[in-house]
């Protein structure tokens, strides 16, 4: 479907001419006539402004003619109905330092190990 077809739809569902789809929006008449005829592209601003005046009309629908946003949204549920997700829960360890190195500006280096802290094998 042809982005002519989608602002047609649009400009039947909320009941506006050509012209009253126009002055709607405040856009030249000339524009809408020159896109629904296939002569012109939209421009950008010409988008934004029915997107404004329209905010329940997906603008990747409008764009591209791809599925609207909701339809999207009512598949993916139903298919994690049809295939339920298993939950994966990892136990979260807190992270140790094993090593410390320090480098020096004449490219020596040191490097040292901490001292263990962990007082359950500490008598």
């Amino acid at each position: 479907m042809a982005i002519a077809d989608r602002l047609k739809m649009i400009m039947r569902k909320a009941g506006h001419t050509n012209s009253s789809f126009a002055d709607y929006i405040e856009i030249q008449r000339s524009s809408v006539s020159h896109v629904l005829t296939g002569r012109n592209k939209p421009s950008i601003d010409f988008i934004e402004k029915i997107l404004r005046k329209f905010p329940e009309v997906d603008p990747v629908w409008l764009i591209t003619g791809e599925k609207q946003i909701e339809r999207v949204e009512t598949e993916v549920k139903q298919t994690r109905e049809v295939m339920p997700q298993k939950t994966i829960i990892s136990p979260v360890r807190p992270k140790r330092i094993t090593r410390i190195v320090v480098y020096y500006d004449d490219n020596s280096y040191v490097e040292t190990q901490p001292v263990s802290t962990d007082t359950s094998t500490a008598q």
